[in-house]
């Protein structure tokens, strides 16, 4: 008697994908999250839309470098490219220097991502977020 695998076969493919799936979209969920919070918090300080009110987070001499970084990383994520030219601006061409000055590789990423650089975990929740 000849065993029909094909069900096996498919086992094999399925699970393995549908947890790819479930990670991609916990881990978009989660990053969204991240910059719904980010957004909320630059929003409560400094109103305005997401996107001016995280800029004004990232350029503020009396934010903490950590709040002034997550609020770059939040930009990336955006992806919006209305926050270029203060990314620009931050951006310095040196070397990070975290106990001094906000993160040149996220400043970097940041504008590339503002530039039309493509975020697959914002497909999930980009929309939800008013610039």
């Amino acid at each position: 008697m000849v065993q029909d695998l094909r069900p096996k076969r498919l086992r094999l493919v399925v699970i393995p994908l549908a947890v790819i799936v479930a990670a991609w979209i916990g881990i978009g969920l989660w990053i969204g999250g991240d910059v719904r919070v980010a957004a909320r918090d630059a929003q409560a300080r400094f109103g305005g839309g997401a996107v001016a009110a995280l800029s004004a987070v990232a350029t503020s001499v009396d934010a903490p470098l950590d709040e002034r970084n997550r609020a770059i990383w939040a930009l990336g994520q955006l992806g919006d490219p209305a926050a270029l030219p203060v990314l620009e601006r931050l951006q310095t061409g040196a070397g990070c220097q975290h106990d001094r000055a906000v993160c040149q590789r996220e400043v970097h990423k940041a504008i590339a991502a503002c530039r039309g650089g493509f975020n697959v975990s914002a497909v999930l929740w980009r929309h939800t977020i008013s610039g």
